[in-house]
């Protein structure tokens, strides 16, 4: 029984879901549409097609969690005005179709004023579902409501099986933050020792790292709305992940010279603890974030430094570019500890314990 419950447990984690969450959120659309079609069917709800076109709308391109309820929150706003002044276009058609056209046509106005600001996306769900509502000022004020309660009746439908099994962006944005840090300490795992890969190995590598980097850029307001973590805390970390990713990159392009590699090895031993402080940092940094333990987190630890403001006894005698590969080496630590700190400090937000047989 405990080895069934460990597989199962193991199936459900967080990490495995978001390994299969492609076709997981397909199950879930595919489940939720067919739950507003049964609706539609068994209870021959008038126009129960807007059920359907609202969840997947809703669901369709927003697999996070966070991104569903943030969502769903302004289509619910949007379809509430865009109802009401459906009615009021059709009770205007009712009185004169000149003044129907004219009341649509300034609602049609202010929602693509809105839609290019930060209200957007509810302006844009008002008009679509002005148009909708009313269609041309003729429908009837009971497929008016109809209409509208099946959209509101589709947004319920889509929360409810956007938490069967959710793909939360918190851990999408863990797990990334993670592969760069792992990538991040096998590559200055080669520089340390002045090894590098070729030049097309290392800028696949830059390119991965990078397009990681973008990728939880989009997904820090979809975080913010699922955990405590603040975008001002995550775009903290974000900055400091480009900082560590900017001196990596010269790094790389410091140690090409073969001719100063005889001086930069002379150099090492100046810099040696903080390499490897810096690649075990990073290592279990990204042990602790990806499957979710904290005491990987908290067993090396960041220990509170002051900026360096002097080099390294004996390196202030070695060239230019030695004394930068130095500096270069001591930034990166800090870097690495800097994200190390943020976490630990945020993570009541976003560390979740696993559950124990």
């Amino acid at each position: 029984m405990h080895s069934v419950f460990r597989r199962v447990q193991r199936l459900l984690s967080p990490y495995s879901i978001h390994q299969h969450y492609p076709a997981l959120h397909a199950l879930r659309v595919a489940l939720g549409y067919l739950v507003t079609v049964a609706l539609s069917v068994v209870f021959k709800v008038p126009d129960g097609a807007w059920m359907s076109v609202t969840l997947l709308i809703v669901m369709g391109s927003l697999p996070h969690l966070g991104s569903v309820y943030q969502k769903a929150r302004q289509r619910g706003i949007g379809t509430v005005g865009g109802a009401l002044a459906g009615i009021v276009a059709i009770y205007l058609y009712g009185r004169s179709p000149l003044a129907c056209y004219l009341w649509m046509g300034a609602c049609a106005a202010a929602s693509g004023y809105l839609a290019i600001g930060k209200l957007g996306y509810i302006a844009l769900i008002a008009g679509v579902t002005l148009t909708i509502v009313a269609g041309h000022g003729d429908n009837s004020f009971e497929t008016a409501l109809w209409r509208a309660l099946n959209v509101q009746l589709g947004g319920m439908i889509a929360l409810m099986f956007a938490r069967l099994l959710p793909q939360r962006a918190v851990n999408h944005w863990k797990y990334l933050l993670a592969d760069n840090l792992r990538d991040c300490a096998a590559l200055y795992g080669r520089v340390a020792v002045l090894d590098l890969p070729d030049e097309a190995t290392v800028q696949e590598t830059f390119d991965r790292l990078n397009k990681r980097l973008i990728a939880q850029r989009g997904l820090m307001s979809a975080v913010a709305g699922e955990v405590s973590l603040t975008v001002a805390e995550l775009d903290r970390i974000q900055r400091t992940q480009r900082n560590m990713l900017g001196l990596l990159e010269l790094m790389v392009e410091v140690c090409r010279n073969p001719s100063r590699h005889a001086e930069f090895a002379s150099m090492r031993k100046q810099v040696e603890h903080n390499q490897r402080r810096a690649q075990a940092l990073m290592r279990t940094t990204a042990h602790a974030l990806k499957f979710d333990r904290l005491d990987r987190l908290t067993r090396i630890g960041y220990a509170p430094q002051a900026e360096v403001t002097a080099l390294p006894a004996g390196a202030s005698d070695a060239g230019f570019e030695a004394v930068g590969y130095v500096w270069l080496n001591i930034k990166l630590l800090r870097q690495v500890e800097r994200i190390n700190a943020a976490l630990l400090e945020t993570a009541s937000a976003w560390y979740r314990p696993p559950v124990r047989a």
